[in-house]
């Protein structure tokens, strides 16, 4: 049998471990282990050997280590190091440093008891080396074309790509909308124009040596136009040419031919066919900025084929939705690159239809889908700030025409603006607005001519009255209430007290007897009250007291009688179940 139990102690790392056989037993107490800090040489180069050395501080044998690359167990097949066992020691012995040896590097022991791990980083000064070098390359007009540029080293290298000018200079190419470096340093460049024909450079660096440095060329072939070739007899000396898109310049020339051979061209020929009406209205039309009495409307251009012709501007037409009766108000747009429209005088909380044409000096296109929007109701939102800090809003309805703002700290410069909204979201906002706040404390508000902390009479007469009507009725029926539950005349109570006699005193057994009528209600009775007249007169010395209950007795058979003496024939245990009485006066 064998019992095991950790941590013997709060600040014990022990497990005690208990074996019996028989009738004999051990107890043997096993320590978690606890190891030496690990040190690499920091001065390492490629190519040079190392050994990582992982020893134990403390703790109960046997134990176990492990070493891990990356966080990743170390194994025979990595062809990482050779691991060697001594007593209580680990080493990996790294024969020769190659790139693949670079990262971090953990030493892990355990036993029973718990376990302990290091780690530390190998790392080498590597100049950067070429991994994958930049070549030239080519691309057509509108594709997508990668310019490689891989290289290792470390620390880690960094890549620059720069682009030849005019004046042979080089310049950075700057990462945006068609260009795009990749995480290993190659260039990424969509739909490529004839303008990216160049040279490129590619500098590698990681602060080791002078870097790495390649210059490519970037070749752009552009699609070649289409050549039509038509013949006509030798008496003809017109041709009709079909088929050509309106709008459209042409070049051409003439050629003659017998049986010898074909002549020169003749010089060339550049004509422009008449512009059409576009045949295809703008593109992804929609609505942005919502706002109570105006909104914006944004679009793209018709594609080149469909323009027909050079693009003068856009009709933008609107008119209260689901009026089909209602001709539509148009705005005109000029400018073959406007995108856009603001429609105003809109009335607020209304659901209107907009529709837009493109037009060049042949006519107008077809109009665009019917896009339906409404308005924003009438409601604000204020919108303010320090300046530089974060901004907070107050919404307000738009009936409201001022509002006042509270908290603002002194002496600070603020900035307001302000904005429409409804359930779509928020309109345009107005251009912002400047002020500073004064150091002075705010002025209380004041209500008429008195101060704030006080009503106005208008208030305080009707609160008064009120209250007086409340205590009133409240009296009112107190008092009926009274008169409905308590009688005419409460039964009298009647308590008694009695002093009893002791073996010590006379033959003759004394007793003071001493009977009050109080005016009481039955369930307002209390025994021995502590205001009760004492009458003892002998014995001189009273040693134990003992009180009757309270008895009811009826008006009519009550007779006052005074305090008196009386004399006890019967047993000191004995008393009369009534003290005698007196006669009431007349």
């Amino acid at each position: 049998m064998i019992l095991i139990g950790r941590r013997c102690s709060p600040n014990s790392d022990r497990v005690m471990l208990m074996r019996a056989a028989g009738r004999k037993c051990w107890l043997r107490s096993t320590e978690a282990p606890e190891m030496h800090k690990m040190y690499v040489d920091s001065n390492l180069k490629l190519g040079d050997g190392v050994d990582l050395m992982c020893s134990l501080k403390r703790g109960s044998a046997p134990v176990h280590f492990s070493w891990y690359h990356n966080g990743r167990e170390i194994r025979p097949e990595d062809k990482l190091g050779d691991v060697v066992s001594l007593q209580g020691k680990s080493i990996l012995v790294v024969r020769e440093i190659t790139r693949d040896h670079i990262g971090n590097y953990t030493c892990s022991v355990r036993n029973p008891a718990g376990s302990d791990s290091y780690t530390v980083k190998l790392y080498v000064d590597v100049k950067p080396i070429w991994t994958q070098e930049p070549t030239d390359a080519s691309a057509s007009t509108g594709s997508n074309v990668v310019i490689h540029c891989n290289a290792f080293g470390y620390p880690v290298p960094r890549v620059e790509w720069s682009k030849e000018r005019d004046d042979r200079d080089f310049e950075l190419v700057r990462m945006g909308d068609r260009f795009n470096m990749a995480p290993n340093g190659s260039l990424q460049i969509r739909s490529v124009k004839a303008e990216d024909a160049g040279h490129y450079r590619c500098d590698v660096s990681n602060g080791l040596g002078s870097g790495l440095s390649k210059i490519i060329s970037l070749a752009i072939s552009t699609q070649s136009r289409k050549l039509t070739l038509i013949t006509v007899s030798g008496s003809e000396t017109s041709v009709y040419l079909s088929d050509l898109l309106p709008g459209t310049s042409y070049g051409g020339y003439l050629l003659s031919e017998n049986r010898v051979g074909m002549s020169a061209p003749s010089a060339s020929l550049h004509f422009t066919t008449s512009e059409e009406a576009p045949t295809a209205p703008p593109l992804d039309i929609r609505v942005v900025g919502l706002g109570s009495t105006h909104v914006k409307i944004e679009w793209k251009v018709p594609p080149k084929e469909h323009q027909n012709g050079k693009i003068q501007g856009y009709y933008v037409g609107h008119r209260v939705y689901d009026s089909p009766m209602l001709p539509y108000t148009y705005q005109t747009v000029t400018g073959a690159g406007a995108t856009q429209a603001v429609l105003r005088t809109l009335r607020p909380s209304t659901r209107y239809s907009a529709i837009v044409q493109t037009f060049n000096s042949a006519g107008p296109s077809p109009s665009s889908h019917q896009l339906d929007f409404t308005t924003l109701e009438e409601e604000y939102v204020l919108d303010y700030r320090e300046r530089g800090g974060y901004w907070r809003s107050v919404y307000f309805p738009s009936h409201t025409h001022t509002l006042s703002l509270d908290s603002l700290s002194r002496m600070t410069p603020y900035e307001v603006v302000l904005s429409a909204y409804n359930m779509y979201g928020r309109g345009d906002p107005s251009d912002p607005v400047l002020f500073e706040t004064t150091g002075e404390q705010p002025l209380q508000q004041r209500t008429g001519e008195g101060p704030k902390y006080l009503l106005s009479a208008r208030v305080i007469g009707p609160v008064i009255a009120s209250l007086l009507i409340i205590f009133t009725s409240i009296v009112v029926a107190w008092i009926f209430y009274k008169k409905i539950t308590s009688p005419e005349k409460d039964p009298p109570i009647i308590y008694q007290s009695a002093t009893l006699p002791k073996r010590m005193w006379p033959e003759q057994e004394y007793a003071t007897i001493a009977r009050t009528t109080i005016r009481r209600r039955m369930e307002e009775a209390y025994d021995v009250p502590w205001d009760m007249e004492d009458v003892i007169e002998h014995p001189p010395k009273v040693v134990e007291d003992c009180y009757t209950l309270l008895k009811k007795k009826v008006p009519g058979e009550l007779q006052r009688v005074p305090a008196g003496h009386f004399l006890l024939d019967g047993p000191s245990s004995s008393m009369p179940d009534e003290p005698p009485v007196e006669e009431p006066e007349k």
